[in-house]
């Protein structure tokens, strides 16, 4: 969805969003600075998939959709992607 979001972003989207992940997903991903996009991925350390990607430029105006049942998980999962 990164794409996308670009995309709203360079046609003046004053916010984007990305898709909605699941606080249990997100305890189990690596933080990746790629270089060679310029992004910063988290990809799953079990399934050596790619589960969300960033860039910096997009910081401010980034809505992070958190799907969670518990509180105390859902705030472990905010501060890894925070």
């Amino acid at each position: 969805t990164l794409p996308m979001r670009l995309e709203c972003l360079r046609y003046g989207a004053d916010l984007v969003y990305c898709e909605e992940l699941i606080d249990k997903k997100l305890l189990d991903l690596r933080r990746v600075i790629n270089p060679h996009f310029g992004t910063i991925d988290y990809v799953s350390t079990r399934e050596k998939v790619l589960v969300f990607s960033t860039i910096p430029e997009e910081k401010e105006k980034l809505v992070f959709q958190l799907g969670t049942a518990d509180g105390p998980t859902a705030v472990r999962a905010a501060l890894a992607v925070a």
